[in-house]
Parts: C-alpha cells; sequence; structure tokens
C-alpha cells in the first residue's frame, strides 16, 4: 500500500513539474522573441540614424529637426546633448520596455527615448538656420 502512494506521489510531482516547465519555457520564449525583436529594432536605429549620417540641423523653437537622407526626426532640445571630442559622438536609447508592447509602437519608442551626443562644432556646422545660432 505504501508503494502505491508512493508511486501517486511521485506521479503527482511529475506532472506539476511538466505543467510548470512547460509554462515556464512558454514564457521565456515570448520574452526572447520580444528581446530579439527589441534588439533588432534597436540595432537599425542606431544604424540608420548615427550622428555621421545627418545630413542637416533645423533648430525651431520648440523642438529640432534632424534631417537624415530617409527621414527627418523632430526631438525635443533636451535629447541633443554636446560632448567634447568627435570620438564621443554616439547616439544613445534609455527608454523601459513594458511586456504588452506592439511591434509598432517599439520604433517609436526607442525614437523617442533615444538621446544624440554631438560636438558644438559638427552640430553648428550642421545647423540650417543660421539666425538662431543659440546653444541650448
Amino acid at each position: 500500500m505504501a508503494t502505491v502512494i508512493f508511486l501517486i506521489a511521485i506521479i503527482i510531482v511529475l506532472l506539476v513539474y511538466i505543467l510548470v516547465k512547460h509554462q515556464y519555457t512558454k514564457d521565456f520564449k515570448v520574452q526572447q522573441s520580444k528581446r530579439k525583436r527589441e534588439q533588432r529594432v534597436k540595432n537599425f536605429v542606431y544604424n540608420a540614424f548615427d550622428i555621421d549620417k545627418i545630413e542637416a540641423i533645423h533648430y525651431k523653437k520648440s523642438f529640432i529637426e534632424l534631417i537624415y537622407k530617409q527621414k527627418t526626426l523632430i526631438v525635443e532640445k533636451e535629447r541633443i546633448i554636446f560632448v567634447d571630442y568627435e570620438y564621443q559622438e554616439k547616439i544613445e536609447s534609455k527608454y523601459e520596455m513594458s511586456s504588452d508592447i506592439d511591434r509598432s509602437e517599439l520604433f517609436d519608442l526607442i525614437i523617442e527615448n533615444t538621446y544624440f551626443y554631438i560636438t558644438e562644432n559638427h552640430y553648428f556646422t550642421l545647423l540650417i538656420n543660421s539666425k538662431k545660432r543659440e546653444k541650448l
């Protein structure tokens, strides 16, 4: 009788283990695919909107337009950060991704939370509107 109870307990433990493992594996695969998609979009943004690829900068009162060959990005003035040296020029995304974000919203989220590090000299050489050469 004890052997039967022991076998039933082992079967119950194995069933619980299999159910939990299946659920965690499924969640892990979903999270992994989201992270891969996030990384692909991030790499695309970093490559397409690199500081060296900016063709012109248009300064307005409330925002700045970064003009690229493919697209014009409208960014707040706070997201343009001046650095001292050319080797420090880069773009950097600082964001928190929620678990319920759609594919279409991911690109916009990364763009909205991207900071552009650029030297003042490079910035002012790309600036279109020469009347508004005010520092940020």
